[in-house]
């Protein structure tokens, strides 16, 4: 049988130039964009709601808009509170399965961790040649037969770039798509060794059965916590929008 294999993260250098910064943030420029056009929106909701308010309520209005103003600020600090709890709840999730995938599959080795770099170096094509480096993620390269074409690479999301640069949905349905055929080549191996006899004092192999729903696991507590994370920088846009609306209609 062939076991599954694991490959730590590796750095690497280069005099070859990287990408551009465009290239490699691309990413993170999406999100800002993203953000940005979520801050406008929600300025310009704030905006038409504080308008109809201000319509409705002539006398003591900066009273009411102190009030409302006031309420949704707290709501949106509530809901902040809310999503930090489940953002810190995924991340000693995804510690706890680390600790247990190196306990249980590396044999208490520890997995080596660049969160201080990012992923490559940059830096213009017409500058002086420069010293690069590139880092490539932790991998699990698992099989279901006894061939190359019927394996699987798995990212194993060690690093803090894995968090961004990696597609954690697809990671997932790739695992899922390869797991049916996965499982049925274990079952195979688990039969040839019970057929073939074997001393029952002696422990049997490791068949590293539980390992792609491991994998699967790590996955959704990066989704959980992106998600939470999402979460609270919208509801924190909120309670800039309520405030600044707050203090323009006062004046």
């Amino acid at each position: 049988m062939r076991y599954p294999e694991f490959r730590d993260a590796e750095y690497s250098t280069t005099n070859i130039p990287t990408q551009s910064f465009f290239i490699t943030n691309i990413k993170r420029i999406k999100k800002y964009i993203f953000l940005i056009t979520c801050f406008a929106l929600i300025v310009l909701v704030s905006f038409h709601f504080f308008s109809l308010i201000l319509s409705e309520t002539k006398e003591s209005y900066k009273l009411n808009l102190i009030s409302i103003g006031s309420a949704l600020v707290t709501v949106f600090s509530a809901l902040i509170s809310v999503f930090t709890l489940i953002s810190s709840s995924s991340i000693n999730k995804y510690e706890d399965n680390i600790s247990l995938l190196q306990t249980r599959y590396l044999e208490g080795r520890k997995i080596f961790k660049w969160e201080f770099l990012k992923r490559s170096s940059n830096y213009l094509a017409k500058s002086v040649q420069k010293h690069n480096y590139y880092i490539s993620s932790a991998c699990y390269k698992l099989y279901s037969g006894e061939t190359d074409e019927s394996s699987l690479v798995i990212v194993v999301p060690i690093l803090e770039v894995d968090f961004y640069d990696i597609p954690c949905i697809r990671q997932i349905f790739r695992i899922k798509k390869f797991l049916p055929d996965y499982l049925l080549y274990i079952n195979e191996e688990q039969k040839k060794y019970g057929e073939s006899g074997y001393d029952s004092a002696k422990k049997p192999p490791n068949y590293y059965l539980p390992l792609p729903n491991h994998l699967i696991a790590l996955y959704k507590n990066i989704i959980i916590y992106k998600a939470a994370r999402l979460c609270i920088e919208i509801c924190f846009l909120f309670i800039v929008s309520a405030t600044c609306m707050t203090i323009i209609g006062m004046f």
